[in-house]
């Protein structure tokens, strides 16, 4: 067993004994071939956004090449009795994830993050609400020095 492959056990789960687990191969391949991942309309709570955002960054953190992710969210306006207000806690703390992923400086890659305009091509109108938004991630592996 390489030490790619146990690096890559440790982050996703494999164990033959358990239904729906990866195997070996699935991982390595994973790691191997992934150059986009897409989420949309995942972040609701402020612990699954944290979630997301640490697995995003430990699987790029694995990856041997460059990888682009695509995030799709509706900012969802709440009117809260206590602010008085309408506001988007949700959506202030998905942006705060998308600021700490781009200034992590760990020598291991970088993430460049960028809002798409909102006249993106969509193959179905999207019409519900007029807060969707695209966000792009471009995670650029360092180049070694050898």
């Amino acid at each position: 067993m390489s030490v790619f492959s146990i690096l890559s056990i440790r982050l996703l789960f494999v164990d033959a004994d358990v239904e729906f687990s990866w195997t070996e191969e699935e991982v390595v391949e994973v790691y191997n071939n992934t150059s986009f991942i897409i989420a949309s309309d995942v972040c609701y709570d402020d612990d699954l956004t944290d979630g997301l955002f640490r697995t995003l960054y430990r699987l790029c953190n694995n990856f041997l090449h460059n990888c682009t992710i695509l995030i799709s969210i509706e900012k969802r306006l709440n009117f809260t009795l206590r602010h008085l207000n309408v506001s988007c806690k949700a959506y202030d703390h998905f942006c705060h994830c998308l600021a700490q992923l781009q200034d992590r400086m760990d020598g291991k890659c970088s993430f460049r993050v960028e809002q798409l305009p909102s006249n993106f091509p969509q193959f179905l109108s999207y019409e519900r609400i007029e807060q969707l938004e695209l966000w792009k991630v471009s995670c650029d592996q360092a180049q070694s020095e050898f």
